[in-house]
């Protein structure tokens, strides 16, 4: 049977409890579709409503909305990059998850957020008399405080997962995880194409904001059903300081931060730049924008569901080799669409 370590799993009623390797093993090693039960199905609903709430109000959607107030391409930029800024309030946030508790952090900070998008739908949809600067405005700041929350209860949200996912079985918890979101992601944007086929106005994107409050307030529902994971004491009582310098000096992770850097700066440019080159110089309509990124969803759920194994196999440096490199070639390709080659 080989070394088996102790770790976290469930119990038939779905409790968290101490187990090892082999009984955590225990019939997921088949198929990634195993895992979809208990609370790791929590887990799974709770990823489904909160990517296609998150699409509505920070994806392609706010990015239109935008568009049809007449934003120009700096504040497109600035609404683009929110997301990806305001991720540096983990590193402050970090040192209070464990004293907090990852369950108690995370359930915080995402009802904060469901709070914004409230706010974000009462701005787009109420016919108050602002000029259309002053509505982005109010939108942007709104985004502003959303992605803060966000950002800070991002890191209490993969600890917590990480902890109660077996370490065996992770990769193709992850890849199902993604295939599930963005299968519902999927939905979300073709039913999104149908309404802005017969919508024009930019008050009618509040409809849209108001559906991602509703599906944010889903995903909360599944959020309090995932059982939280044991923190020890010491670190519940904040004896642990977070080691920023040895982690900076460690080179593998050194290495990491500058990839995800680098692959965030080509994402976000690349995302920003596509609207407005495909609306002025393609002249693509909102639905066809939406399918679009329906096509591009699909091609992704059928990527997530072949790619579990692999990276249980493999490991996740091949796999990251070969995402970049594919990559290069996308936008290879739309630098050969702009210069109309």
């Amino acid at each position: 049977m080989g070394n088996a370590s102790v770790g976290l799993g469930f119990d038939p009623r779905g409790n968290l409890i101490s187990v090892t390797s082999s009984s955590r093993d225990f019939g997921v090693k088949e198929s990634g579709f195993g895992l979809a039960r208990g609370p790791l199905l929590n887990a799974f609903l709770f990823q489904v409503f909160n990517t296609s709430s998150f699409y509505l109000i920070m994806g392609l959607p706010m990015m239109l909305y935008f568009k049809k107030l007449g934003a120009s391409a700096t504040v497109l930029g600035v609404v683009a990059s929110l997301g990806a800024l305001m991720n540096i309030f983990q590193i402050p946030a970090a040192r209070f998850v464990e004293r907090i508790g990852y369950r108690k952090f995370v359930l915080r900070g995402w009802m904060s957020r469901s709070l914004m998008i409230a706010g974000v739908a009462m701005v787009v949809s109420l016919p108050l008399r602002i000029d259309e600067a002053t509505r982005q405005i109010l939108v942007l700041f709104l985004l502003f405080l959303f992605n803060i929350a966000r950002g800070i209860s991002l890191s209490g949200y993969l600890p917590w997962i990480s902890a109660i996912v077996p370490e065996s079985v992770r990769g193709r918890f992850l890849s199902m995880d993604q295939a599930a979101s963005q299968t519902a992601l999927l939905l979300t944007v073709a039913l999104s194409a149908i309404y802005l086929q017969a919508v024009d106005s930019p008050a009618a994107f509040g409809a849209l904001f108001a559906v991602s409050l509703v599906l944010a307030g889903l995903s909360l529902l599944y959020l309090k059903k995932i059982p939280d994971a044991p923190i020890s004491p010491a670190a519940q009582e904040g004896g642990e300081e977070v080691p920023w310098k040895a982690m900076l000096q460690h080179q593998p992770f050194l290495k990491l931060i500058i990839f995800h850097a680098i692959m965030m700066l080509a994402l976000s440019g690349g995302g920003l730049i596509f609207i407005p080159f495909a609306r002025d110089q393609l002249g693509c309509s909102d639905s066809k924008f939406m399918i679009l990124h329906l096509i591009w969803g699909s091609v992704f759920v059928l990527t997530s569901l072949s790619t579990g194994k692999m990276l249980d196999r493999v490991g996740s440096r091949p796999v990251l080799g070969l995402a970049a490199f594919i990559f290069g070639i996308h936008w290879l390709g739309w630098g050969a669409v702009a210069a109309h080659l």
